[in-house]
């Protein structure tokens, strides 16, 4: 935006990789992307899309053990939801 960017888009999207932490509270998680994120799309007039999310997976075993990556994935949709609406 900085650079002008923004007189010739229509929208932004924004790609989005949180933290893993599955001990890291949703409120953490609405700070850090409000801060990081969103913050960005204040000071421009252009609506801004969320097109890719995501965490890494340390647990390389098979078949995948996703128990804490299924809680991350909850609180980041709780975190979104609150600029969704």
């Amino acid at each position: 935006m900085q650079n002008g960017i923004d007189k010739l888009v229509d929208g932004y999207g924004i790609h989005v990789y949180p933290n893993g932490d599955p001990k890291r509270p949703v409120s953490a998680r609405i700070a850090s992307l409000d801060e990081d994120m969103f913050s960005a799309r204040r000071q421009g007039r252009k609506p801004c899309w969320v097109t890719e999310w995501g965490f890494g997976n340390p647990n390389e075993s098979c078949p995948a053990v996703d128990g804490s990556r299924v809680k991350v994935i909850q609180d980041i949709r709780s975190a979104f939801q609150g600029f969704a609406n």
